[in-house]
């Protein structure tokens, strides 16, 4: 297989693993280690779509992340910052237009 590649310094900004022990949902689930490098060597676009194909979704409650298997593996997509509880539409509005 041929692939065509950029590259970039650091692609992921301050973005760490996650600990999935923030939600139920995704206990059992064999996600890949972490290294012990934080860095990211490889970030596949879309070009490759059938690559990021989605083989099963395992969900929690809406606005958790979900786990997704992949043909290359288990990745988790969406939050994954956990919360309490989620603000009251008032703060929505509030935050986004003067009221």
């Amino acid at each position: 297989m041929k692939i065509a590649a950029v590259t970039t310094d650091k692609v992921t900004g301050d973005m760490a693993g996650i600990n999935a022990k923030h939600w139920p949902h995704l206990d059992g689930i064999k996600f890949p280690e972490v290294g012990s490098r934080a860095v990211v060597d490889l970030l596949i676009g879309i070009d490759y779509a059938y690559l990021h194909h989605s083989l099963k979704d395992v969900y929690g409650c809406p606005g958790e992340p979900v786990a997704r298997l992949t043909p290359l593996g288990w990745t988790c997509i969406g939050s994954t910052r956990p919360s309490l509880h989620s603000p009251p539409m008032s703060e929505f509005a509030r935050t986004y237009f003067p009221i």
